[in-house]
């Protein structure tokens, strides 16, 4: 959702310069009054060249604008409402002041931009800005270097004002060296897109990193190697990144056998694109919530290559390449426990191994025009992915063989033009997509034997195709507060699906199927004064579908689809937002959802839909409040949501013995849940200390289908968590991290388990030992109250030795030095309960080096 700017809003930039010599003034401060010279209404900073940039609300035909700084001679200007750039050219007083020592505020506000100093969060054991950013209050970074900002994903990650990664960024988050970072910047409301600035707005933050100058114009990045014992152990990378102005690029090598999964940055952290579904898998352990190193048996390499040309002023070209192989191996035990109205609750017990390869190919090459009249960006995706398992259970009455071939393709094209008239604009938006998606899944012995099935195995073999394109034209209008729009949609959606279940002739799926939506959606903007935004888009769209089941018949369906939406968002100050929203929203089932014949989801589940068009109608609501201060480094957020839905169509769940039958009923289908969600976070500078806490609750209700009985259900989960990082002393750093979570899934008439209550635990204490030595132990601990048989309570002890010289750094690790070798958890899934019990990797020493290219 976007909210509209209003045209009251204005900037004024300019440039500090010595009177004498002309050189830049950096770290000026610049501030906006009212004519009254007491009310400020915004200020800056200069930057290293001596600009600034403030953008601020005013209808006053006069204000004043005043340059003041340490050992700076203060100066005012006029500044008049036609007025957009004022230089200043100051002089140097000389004062005489008392010794003092003066320590900057970790986080300072300038408008709508908050800027982080690395120096007051950063402490000798952090190696990436990403361990950096962890102890920033305010945002939050992910394993994989998603970042989000007051509990909301950002919108781009810049470095030096470039985008080079796109939504590949936590490539830098974990790679970037925090010791060549002086800053992170965080934008609110940003809009990357400067057409849009002053007219449409964001609720989205962007991050940009800041580097030290020192890190600009030289190759930086880190070579590593190691390696350890039981198992053999290995690890080894290389990330050369260089940065300047014009040109950017950062390239990396990551591979080890060690339990660390670093194709987790390659992941896009924006809103994917729709692609065809998997419908087959082999049954496989499920992965613990633990640290990767204490259960991933894997040997990986991955590498990507990503760079960044500015071909002109407002112009520049990114390349992104990656490709990572991936071998896992996992082994477990679990107990499937289902309960059933009317009927006495049974239990599955399997032993579970699994042995699986996964390659990845993407390619992504982008051209990028953005000034203040003209936005061009047309960029093409290529992905390649293969993966090949092998897997067996052990049953308590036969052991199966499991192997699955999952290929898929697909190609993306992807333009977007803008242009600004005035008060008119113009906004045309093109997506292209190709995918396919060949595998299949074999599976002995045959366990189909009641539905008439001979022989001694099962084939499922499924052919997909997709081609999709979509074209909208936009445009709007501008008047005084007001912003009236309209937009124009067309899209089309060519699929086909074959399946085949080998011997089971009958058990075949072939369908062709076409969807053309048109699409016209008109929209009505408010604004005062940037600080209320009141908008509402209604979308109407007529959606006309044709679906061929070659071994049936031929159906078809036209209908007019309504989408109202509906926002208002104030900012009574630069601290406090508080935004409501509610929307209305109509789905027609795809291909998907409707195809009639059976698929061999795994070994055990079969599944198929009803033939017929499934229409979902859905609705929410939401109230959100965020809170930043800036000055007292103290951000929090309170957000709450109720939704509603109702489907034409129910699946249900039929058991007999091992087997699994999934089906569609001619029932509708009505959920509801409503969901709370709190979160601050502080930083207290005196002591070194960043303090987060998080909280969320919510409640859904559904109705189950088993047996082809009809079960009312209530859902309910609670997540309490904190975090503490606290330099405790000038040589101890303390961190802390834990979290509650408490699952119940009640049925009517069910006599189901209780509730499910887990705790996480995770304590560390690094001493520095001198300038060159770091000590560091940490400790886990792991609590579930569902497990029987095994001991609730798991420990993990991890100990670690580094030793810096110059450039170089020699670390010793040992890993779950207490030699658990389970984990147990046990959680819920509808009307199941699954208790696991992981084999985890053993006891180990690793030894590495690692070298600093700068």
């Amino acid at each position: 959702m976007v909210e509209i700017v209003s045209s009251a809003q204005r900037t004024v930039s300019g440039r500090v310069t010595d009177a004498e010599s002309g050189a830049a003034v950096e770290a000026v401060n610049v501030m906006l009054r009212c004519p009254d010279a007491v009310s400020i209404i915004a200020f800056a900073m200069t930057s290293a060249d001596g600009s600034y940039k403030i953008t601020f609300n005013s209808e006053a035909d006069t204000l004043l604008l005043m340059v003041s700084g340490f050992n700076v001679a203060r100066q005012e200007k006029i500044l008049t409402k036609s007025m957009r750039k004022m230089d200043f050219k100051v002089r140097y007083s000389n004062q005489t002041i008392r010794e003092v020592t003066v320590k900057a505020d970790p986080v300072k506000r300038s408008s709508d931009t908050l800027t982080y100093y690395v120096s007051s969060f950063r402490d000798s054991t952090d190696r990436s800005i990403g361990d950096v950013l962890r102890k920033m209050p305010g945002i939050e970074v992910s394993e994989s270097g998603g970042v989000k900002y007051n509990g909301v994903a950002i919108n781009k990650f810049y470095i030096e004002g470039m985008d080079m990664l796109g939504g590949k960024y936590g490539i830098a988050t974990n790679n970037v060296q925090a010791k060549d970072v002086a800053s992170v910047e965080v934008y609110e409301n940003h809009q990357p897109i400067k057409v849009l600035q002053d007219w449409v707005r964001s609720d989205q933050a962007a991050l940009n990193l800041k580097l030290k100058e020192k890190s600009k114009g030289t190759w930086n990045g880190v070579v590593e190697t190691g390696a350890g014992y039981k198992p053999l152990q290995w690890s080894g990378q290389f990330t050369p990144m260089y940065f300047t102005k014009n040109f950017q690029t950062i390239l990396t090598y990551k591979g080890n056998n060690m339990g660390r999964d670093v194709s987790k940055e390659l992941s896009d952290q924006y809103a994917g694109f729709g692609s065809i579904p998997e419908l087959v898998l082999i049954v496989s352990p499920l992965q613990p919530p633990l640290d990767e190193s204490t259960w991933l048996n894997n040997n990986i390499h991955s590498a990507s290559a990503n760079g960044i040309v500015k071909t002109g002023k407002s112009t520049e070209l990114t390349a992104q390449a990656h490709y990572f192989r991936d071998r896992r191996a996992a082994e477990s035990s679990s107990e499937t426990v289902y309960y059933l109205l009317d009927a006495p609750s049974f239990r599955i017990s399997e032993g579970i191994s699994s042995v699986q390869v996964m390659d990845e190919l993407k390619t992504d090459v982008k051209f990028r025009l953005n000034s203040t009249k003209h936005y061009l960006n047309d960029n093409i995706e290529l992905t390649v992915k293969g993966s090949d398992a092998d897997g067996e259970v052990i049953g308590d009455l036969e052991t199966f063989g499991q192997h699955l071939h999952l290929p898929y393709l697909k190609l993306r094209n992807h333009l977007n033009a803008i242009h600004r008239f005035g008060k008119w604009q113009l906004n045309i938006w093109s997506d292209t997509d190709y995918s396919r998606r060949e595998s299949y899944l074999s599976v002995t012995p045959n366990i189909l034997g009641e539905y008439g099935v001979v022989g001694d195995g099962l084939r499922q073999d499924i052919l997909s195709t997709k081609l999709y394109s979509m074209t909208s034209v936009s445009t709007s209008r501008q008047v005084r507060k007001w912003i009236f729009g309209l937009a124009a949609r067309g899209t089309v959606d060519f699929e086909n699906f074959r399946s085949e279940l080998t011997p089971a002739d009958s058990m075949r799926n072939d369908i062709g199927w076409r969807r053309i939506d048109l699409s016209l959606t008109p929209s009505v903007s408010y604004s005062i004064s940037g600080r209320f935004n009141f908008d509402v888009y209604c979308p109407t769209t007529y959606v006309d579908i044709c679906s061929d089941d070659r071994l049936s018949s031929k159906s078809s369906c036209g209908r007019v689809i309504l989408s109202p939406v509906a926002s208002i968002k104030w900012t009574p100050t630069y601290n406090l937002t508080i935004k409501t929203s509610a929307n209305y929203g109509e789905r027609l089932g795809g291909l998907y959802d409707m195809f009639g014949g059976y698929i061999l989801r795994d070994y055990r589940t079969l599944e198929r839909r009803n033939g017929d068009w499934n229409r979902t109608r859905s609705g929410s609501g939401s109230l959100d409040l965020s809170y930043s201060n800036a000055v007292k480094a103290f951000f929090a957020n309170v957000s709450v949501m109720s939704w509603k839905s109702r489907s034409d169509f129910k699946t249900g769940v039929n058991y007999s013995g091992l087997l699994s039958s999934r089906v569609s009923y001619h029932i509708p289908d009505e959920k509801s849940g409503v969901s709370i969600g709190a979160n601050a976070s502080k930083r207290f500078q005196p002591i070194a200390t960043t303090v987060k806490l998080s909280s969320e609750w919510s409640r859904s209700w559904a109705d189950l289908i088993r047996q082809g009985m009809t079960i009312p259900a209530i859902n309910d989960a609670l997540t309490l968590s904190t975090m503490v990082e606290s330099r405790i002393s000038n040589v101890s750093v303390l961190s802390y991290s834990g979290s509650f979570q408490s699952y119940q899934f009640r049925m009517t008439g069910v006599d189901g388990s209780g509730p499910i209550h887990t705790i996480r635990q995770t304590v560390s204490l690094n001493f520095l030992i001198g300038k060159k030595i770091i000590a560091g132990a940490s400790c886990r601990h792991f609590y579930n109250n569902g497990i029987s048989g095994f001991d609730r309570n798991m420990f993990f002890a991890n100990l670690r030795l580094s030793f810096k010289h110059k450039r170089l750094e020699y670390v010793a690790e040992g890993t779950n030095l207490l030699g658990t070798k389970y984990y147990g958890t046990s959680y819920f899934s509808a009307n199941t309960t699954h208790a696991t019990l992981y084999r985890l990797r053993p006891t180990s020493v690793t030894v590495s080096v690692r070298f600093s290219l700068k």
